[in-house]
């Protein structure tokens, strides 16, 4: 597999909105609160638009022969006003086609965006991942990621 990571563009919007788009897809096998609002697509595109650009934010892609088979979205962030850790970088999107999985895809668009943050200062990183996710809570413990928090739902 000749797969390339590169950092996206705003050229990239139709591709890393799609594939976005399927990761918040996937959140619907672990969580029945997690559907979709119709316009879902437009808010992903123009959330990008928006941020594509700023220094805070960089998206990357995976490539196989040129064409998209992942991506991860990376921003930087300031911790919670109370704590003194400063910037972090939170890892707020990643997907990878089903048949480009458990194939280190992931794992190289993390090592990508982690030395996007480095670059930046950043001494920290975060992400969500939800807990009914085991491949991906097995990967994410994989690259040194600790559990420290639990978010909690309930119906009122």
């Amino acid at each position: 597999m000749g797969i390339k990571i590169r950092k996206a563009t705003g050229k990239d919007l139709d591709i890393l909105t799609e594939l976005w788009h399927e990761e918040e897809k996937l959140h619907k096998k672990f969580d029945k609160h997690a559907k979709l609002k119709k316009d879902a697509k437009k808010l992903i595109y123009n959330f990008l638009k928006s941020n594509i650009k700023k220094p805070y934010y960089a998206a990357f892609i995976a490539e196989d022969k040129g064409k998209a088979i992942g991506a991860l979205n990376g921003q930087i962030k300031k911790w919670h006003f109370v704590n003194d850790v400063g910037l972090y970088g939170y890892c707020s999107t990643i997907f990878v086609k089903e048949s480009y999985r458990n194939k280190g895809v992931a794992k190289r668009l993390f090592n990508r965006v982690d030395l996007w943050f480095k670059s930046k200062k950043i001494k920290v990183t975060a992400l969500f991942v939800h807990s009914k996710n085991r491949s991906a809570l097995k990967a994410w413990k994989n690259l040194g990621f600790k559990e420290v928090l639990k978010w909690m739902v309930r119906e009122v």
